[in-house]
């Protein structure tokens, strides 16, 4: 049943209609894991990251948009989302080095795995 010109959903409680105002969250990440498996190897190596997008009060933030960097460079085509509030992708380094791997959802909101090859 809808109410109100059609905007508000209508619940009828005993016979008494009341409008209920919609309501729109939106949840912001606040928290990020991130692990990197293995952290280390010979070159040419795959590693999986995985972790968790979580929001102020400790719980998954599902479909959040995530970003990932090597050494502070953005990867082409590697925006993630996390689906249900966890992640998982692999990247094949294939160069000798120390790399610090980051997965972030705002400047503010990051984290780092280091991976040695």
């Amino acid at each position: 049943m809808v109410g109100l010109f059609g905007i508000l959903p209508v619940l009828s409680l005993f016979g008494l209609v009341l409008a209920q105002k919609a309501k729109t969250t939106i949840t912001k990440v606040t928290t990020l894991t991130i692990i990197a498996s293995p952290p280390d190897g010979v070159a040419p190596l795959t590693v999986v990251f995985s972790g968790k997008a979580t929001d102020v009060y400790g719980k998954s933030v599902a479909g959040a948009t995530l970003y990932f960097f090597i050494n502070n460079v953005s990867i082409p085509g590697s925006v993630i989302t996390a689906q249900d509030g966890t992640y998982a992708f692999q990247y094949t380094f294939s160069q000798a080095g120390t790399y610090d791997c980051t997965i972030a959802a705002s400047p503010n909101v990051f984290a780092t795995a280091q991976v040695s090859t």
